[in-house]
């Protein structure tokens, strides 16, 4: 696992902060309709800046390669236990970056539900903090 990242590589993620802080809900689903004797629910979609996030994330080379789905109980209790993230270091923000950004393959909305939840936007809060100390960004 490369753990080395640039200030230009935090840099690019964290220009998509404060579109959470404006944004309410950040999913938009489709409808759910009846289809004969069938149910069919609406997909997901993102609104433009997440999806802007989303693509920063994977282009920026910000994730990290490592073994998530093992990580899955350490990233919970950064969910269920938002105070922890005051502590995190920056790959341990990556990491949890990482993991939402690959459940969401296998997961649709899962994304979406950590944005609405505000699990996102305190990562990014937190990674401006470390960043700020690294010098040079207002």
């Amino acid at each position: 696992m490369e753990d080395k990242i640039t200030p230009e590589q935090i840099d690019a993620v964290l220009k998509h902060l404060p579109a959470l802080e404006t944004q309410e809900s950040c999913v938009i689903s489709g409808p759910v309709r009846k289809v004969g004797n069938s149910i069919e629910l609406g997909c997901v979609h993102y609104s433009s800046g997440v999806t802007r996030l989303m693509n920063s994330l994977h282009d920026s080379g910000f994730l990290l390669i490592f073994d998530w789905p093992a990580w899955q109980d350490e990233a919970r209790r950064y969910v269920l236990h938002p105070e922890q993230l005051r502590s995190a270091d920056i790959v341990t923000l990556r990491k949890l970056l990482t993991l939402h950004i690959r459940k969401e393959r296998f997961c649709e909305g899962h994304f979406g539900a950590m944005i609405d939840s505000g699990h996102i936007k305190r990562i990014l809060e937190r990674l401006k903090e470390l960043r700020a100390q690294m010098g040079g960004y207002e």
